[in-house]
């Protein structure tokens, strides 16, 4: 009986750390990015702060300026911006704060004890780069709310809607100034539509799918909701919402 082995060839191994000038390039990198973060957010907060100090601007055509909206869906967010309630020395713009975060994941990760592996630095640099980016620092919307009827929830899954005032600012980084602006009123839906992951077997499904039917959300959950969708009526109105508003001369 003849025993046949058949042997695969590894790939080249990644050296055991990344060089010297590597890790001191990644160093600089890290300042670097940490510094126009940095720079971004006291811009952002220094053109909105001189906005909410300013006379109520004359407000021109509807704003053609693109920008990306938080994605608010019951706490699966993309970009996490609460509403602000009252404007204060601390507040953070969303791009600021998301950028931040990363810059002290690759701070904490350079400071690890060596060695550290080459893929690790390239994977953190390009991260870096993207902050830096002006397609990243894409203009910014804020929006503060000025008055608030809370909604109330009942025992029975029923609820009376809530109302928001709010004053929305939407700020250009490349121009640093408040581009757009906008003042308005939105008010929960009359129903809210929650949706369940389900898996399993086609009787697990029918079981979930009756449990959800039969389902009255407890008064935290309806609360945290509610409160929720008010947020996401906020940010999805400021499109028709935002007028441009004129540069001071």
């Amino acid at each position: 009986m003849m025993l046949t082995w058949t042997l695969a060839a590894c790939g080249p191994s990644e050296p055991e750390g990344a060089s010297e000038a590597r890790i001191a390039e990644w160093h600089a990198q890290v300042a670097a990015t940490e510094a126009e973060v940095d720079a971004h957010q006291q811009a952002w907060h220094r053109a909105l702060s001189a906005a909410l100090a300013a006379e109520p601007p004359t407000l021109g055509a509807a704003c053609a300026v693109a920008f990306a909206y938080p994605s608010v869906d019951y706490g699966q967010d993309a970009w996490v911006k609460p509403q602000v309630s009252k404007w204060s020395a601390d507040a953070q713009a969303t791009r600021a704060a998301w950028a931040a975060a990363r810059v002290r994941r690759a701070r904490d990760e350079l400071e690890k004890p060596p060695p550290i592996p080459p893929s690790s630095v390239d994977r953190s640099l390009k991260d870096l780069a993207r902050l830096r980016t002006p397609e990243f620092w894409a203009p910014e919307l804020t929006v503060l709310t000025l008055a608030k009827r809370v909604p109330v929830q009942g025992d029975d899954g029923k609820y009376l809607p809530g109302t928001l005032v709010v004053r929305a600012l939407l700020y250009d980084y490349g121009q640093d100034r408040v581009v757009c602006q906008g003042m308005y009123e939105v008010g929960n839906a009359d129903t809210i539509a929650m949706s369940f992951d389900t898996w399993g077997t086609e009787r697990e499904l029918r079981e979930q799918e009756e449990r959800v039917a039969n389902h009255v959300p407890d008064a935290a959950l309806m609360s945290e909701i509610v409160e929720l969708d008010l947020m996401k009526k906020a940010f999805h109105e400021a499109p028709r919402q935002l007028r441009e508003v004129a540069p001071v001369p």
